[in-house]
């Protein structure tokens, strides 16, 4: 068999192997970093902003986040089951730094001005169930490798 078909099957063969559905979408989309190296990568860059980042101490704060974030990942029928294991971090934040984020391999971050910003424990159900959502439709993978789509 020629070298340039060769090429093409193998090429053909580990997009295939990559793609996948976004789960509650009709949307496909292929990965091609594997999970273990994204999860590996996300670890090293979370550990890297703990320790450039000014951390909060305030227990209650990270009470109140790991309790609202496993009574989400409890749900049963839930794909979030896996996603909220990797530790919580509060960062110190003014008003003005709104932020929260989740990342592979479930390490979540979540500012204090957040906090203030989510008033009630449903508020911050919302927030925290929008990031790991992010997490388990695998849009980190997404992000290295944007679409083109508008």
């Amino acid at each position: 068999m020629p070298s340039k078909i060769r090429i093409l099957l193998a090429a053909t063969s580990l997009c295939w192997s990559g793609c996948y559905t976004v789960p509650e979408t009709v949307r496909t989309t292929i990965n091609l970093i594997s999970d273990e190296v994204l999860i590996s990568e996300s670890a090293q860059a979370f550990d890297q902003m703990k320790a450039e980042a000014l951390l909060s101490y305030n227990p209650a704060d990270t009470y109140r986040i790991q309790r609202v974030g496993s009574r989400i990942t409890a749900v049963p029928g839930s794909d979030a089951g896996g996603t909220y294991v990797g530790g919580v971090v509060v960062f110190e934040g003014g008003p003005d730094r709104v932020n929260t984020f989740a990342m592979p391999g479930g390490k979540v971050g979540v500012s204090t001005g957040m906090l203030k910003v989510a008033e009630n424990d449903d508020q911050l159900a919302v927030v925290l169930g929008h990031e790991i959502a992010h997490v388990n439709a695998q849009h980190a993978n997404e992000q290295i490798f944007p679409r083109d789509d508008p």
